[in-house]
């Protein structure tokens, strides 16, 4: 049997209640741990207005990050 989505009953709250005060720790990281040249690419696309030259390879080159 489905339950309305837009009805809450009290043993939706008391399922929640269950959980609280419960740390999550990931099992992994859940953030980006590399970029790629198409990801830093589309990252400077969207941000192109306000520095223009980001996203030149020999500007790049030179960046102080460049032995990254």
């Amino acid at each position: 049997m489905a339950i309305d989505a837009t009805e809450i009953t009290q043993e939706m709250i008391d399922e929640l209640k269950k959980r609280m005060n419960i740390v999550w720790k990931p099992r992994r990281p859940y953030f980006n741990t590399s970029a790629t040249r198409d990801t830093i690419a589309h990252y400077c696309d969207g941000i192109v207005m306000s520095i223009p030259y980001l996203p030149t390879p020999d500007y790049a080159k030179k960046s102080k990050l460049a032995s990254w």
